[in-house]
């Protein structure tokens, strides 16, 4: 027997053991939504116990984006694990999303248990976001055109084997990385009073990928589509003044777009 709702799509699902007593968790939403891509915005987390994984019981909605006004997990809650520490407190680690941020922004929060199934957030729950030192090594700011959301979710958290604390894995993603050089969206926007604007693929068989003239008194902001045959610096050259101007950024891709 599987985990089934009537009236609900659920999908995504983690589990914890209590004793004899198995406990699945998963994201739900109703099916009267119609479109089933509206599901993502639109979900609470589920709750279901089973003796034997086989056969379950519904407990219904256990957790749920914050109704209480303007919070960073407001639109969703999305996918999670469930730990127990040390004294007995059972801590949910999930995916978050903001309505000021359109979604975009996937950020861990925590919440705590006694019985698995009613959850406090600590704190407003905020627990981990793409901040520090380390922030560079990931996709910290939305790229744009390149993905569709910034990505850091589904956290898998454990007891570290070799240590008395705690690891967290989770899903996000390198920076300055294009999946397919074919379509590389590159944006270029100045504030001095251009003239022209050209865009150069350093690696490229031909180098100049696009140029733009700009008349006079328009704002100096262009987006174009590139193809890219490998990773490489992309220049982008501002003519402004009579003078020429250059700024560089190496562009990685994970699939040559130039025939090659």
């Amino acid at each position: 027997m599987v985990i089934a709702i009537d009236g609900k799509w659920i999908w995504d699902s983690w589990y914890a053991k209590d004793g004899e007593t198995y406990h699945g968790f998963f994201l739900q939403a109703d099916k009267a939504l119609g479109d089933p891509d509206l599901r993502h915005f639109n979900v609470s987390q589920g709750h279901a116990t089973s003796k034997d994984l086989v056969n379950w019981t519904h407990m219904g909605t256990m957790f749920a984006p914050q109704k209480n006004g303007p919070a960073w997990d407001d639109s969703t809650t999305w996918t999670g694990s469930v730990v127990q520490g040390p004294d007995g407190l059972w801590h949910l680690f999930y995916t978050g999303t903001s309505k000021a941020d359109a979604s975009m922004y996937q950020r861990i929060g925590h919440a705590t248990s006694r019985d698995l199934h009613s959850w406090v957030r600590v704190g407003d729950g905020l627990c981990l976001d793409l901040q520090g030192p380390n922030a560079d090594t990931y996709e910290k700011d939305h790229m744009v055109g390149h993905w569709h959301d910034r990505a850091m979710r589904d956290p898998w958290v454990m007891k570290d084997p070799d240590s008395d604390g705690w690891l967290m894995y989770f899903t996000a993603r390198a920076p300055d990385i294009a999946e397919n050089g074919a379509v590389v969206p590159v944006g270029v926007e100045t504030k001095l009073k251009a003239t022209q604007i050209a865009i150069l693929v350093e690696k490229n068989p031909s180098s100049l990928a696009a140029q733009f003239m700009l008349p006079e008194g328009a704002e100096a902001f262009v987006t174009t589509r590139v193809k890219m045959g490998q990773s490489s610096n992309v220049h982008a050259l501002v003519k402004a003044d009579g003078k020429w101007y250059i700024a560089t950024k190496e562009i990685k891709v994970t699939l040559g777009g130039c025939g090659g």
